[in-house]
């Protein structure tokens, strides 16, 4: 019930998150700048042990974005396409393949 009570005042204006992929950019943006400055003091400092750790995390960090940006970046562009299909008329009650929709996508 309280489903369908939260969707029944669906506003034209919401973005719907659009802005969500390059606030992660920002995000993950700002941490590489701070390990590299982290890295850089250390450096200056003379101090090769910490340094190294603290370079070590920008390799996580890196692996980490690009796991996100494949799993979650084309599926999270693809739900915009999606719901704006249905004022298209697309019906979308029909079933189709995965690769039909890949398809369609390119």
């Amino acid at each position: 019930m309280a489903h369908h009570i939260l969707f029944a005042t669906l506003k034209l204006d919401i973005s719907g998150g659009i802005r969500w992929p390059f606030i992660f950019e920002m995000m993950i943006s700002s941490m590489f700048v701070g390990q590299i400055l982290l890295a850089t003091i250390m450096v200056l400092k003379k101090s090769i042990g910490p340094c190294v750790l603290a370079a070590a995390a920008f390799v996580p960090t890196w692996f980490f974005r690009s796991a996100m940006r494949d799993r979650y970046l084309i599926p999270f562009n693809d739900v915009g396409l999606f719901q704006t299909s249905l004022l298209d008329g697309w019906d979308t009650a029909e079933p189709e393949s995965a690769a039909t929709r890949e398809e369609r996508r390119r």
